[in-house]
């Protein structure tokens, strides 16, 4: 009886190759459940509405915040505006902003002092 060598090594390639595919495609398939669950933990611990949401922006008091730049997002929680209206007071100029990691910016001190000059207007 003749071996063929040949065909036995073509099989077993074929065989790990299998392998090796079917394994990639488990380890895929655990992550995207592993990550659909997670994001589904983080769904569900959410607020239902935006406005809580904006109320936990600003439990640090805005003077504490002085030197840091805030983002018109954590801006409206503190000022109790819409993003629009802070942007239409930047946009004249009442408002001194900055530009980082293309988001605009606004110093806390400055805002602070935006505030205080609203107020006494």
């Amino acid at each position: 009886m003749i071996e063929r060598k040949g065909v036995a090594v073509g099989w077993w390639l074929l065989s790990v190759l299998a392998a090796v595919v079917l394994g990639w495609w488990l380890a895929m398939r655990t992550m995207a459940l592993r990550v659909g669950q997670a994001a589904a933990v983080v769904a569900a611990a959410l607020p239902a509405s935006a406005e809580p949401a904006k109320r936990a922006l600003a439990t640090v008091p805005l003077k504490d915040r002085a030197e840091d730049y805030l983002t018109v997002r954590e801006l409206e929680g503190y000022l109790s505006l819409c993003g629009k209206s802070i942007r239409r007071e930047i946009n004249e100029g009442k408002l001194p902003s900055h530009r980082m990691r293309k988001k605009l910016t606004v110093k806390g001190s400055d805002a602070l002092a935006w505030l205080s000059a609203r107020k006494e207007g």
